[in-house]
This record gives structure tokens, sequence and C-alpha cells, in this order.
């Protein structure tokens, strides 16, 4: 299977959840240096950084989802192209 020569550029919305995800996980970092130096405040730590992470996750999924959709619909054209190309070649046949 050949995959075509063109760039595939992300959704938008999966690049905003990851851009999401790892600035939440500076943030918490930041926040949680900032409010209680030189320790850390393990709760404000712990709870912003899991956000940030759970957006990467999920950015990742969709990711993924949107890259076998792609190639669902990818097959699914090919498949629609060839039937037609096949249906119109057997209908000229039976004609001529």
């Amino acid at each position: 299977m050949k995959k075509s020569g063109r760039k595939h550029r992300e959704p938008a919305i999966t690049e905003v959840f990851f851009i999401a995800g790892a600035l939440l996980v500076v943030i918490g970092l930041l926040y949680s240096l900032k409010k209680s130096w030189p320790s850390f405040d393990p709760l404000a730590l712990a709870m912003l950084i899991g956000i940030g992470l759970l957006l990467v996750v999920v950015c990742e999924r969709l990711r993924i989802l949107v890259t076998e959709v792609s190639l669902i619909a990818e097959y699914l054209e090919r498949s629609a192209l060839s039937s037609e190309g096949s249906a119109e070649s057997g209908e000229t046949a039976t004609k001529g």
C-alpha cells in the first residue's frame, strides 16, 4: 500500500489540545514553584500536570482517530472509483 506524497497536516483541534496540554504542564510547574518555593505544593502540581497530560493523551487519540478515518475514506473512494470504472466498462461491452 502506497501512501500519497502529499503532506498531511493535523486538524486544528488536535493541535490546540496538544498546545493547551503542553502549556498546562509548564504553567503547573511554574505555578507550583512560585507558590511554594523551595518546596513543591504536591496537590497543585499533581492537579495541573495531570490535566495537562490528559489533554496530551486526548490529542494523541484524536490524531490516531483522524488518521484512521482518513485512511478508511481513501479506501472507500478507491473502491467507489473502481466499481464505477468496472460498471462503465461492463455497460459499454454489452451495448457494443
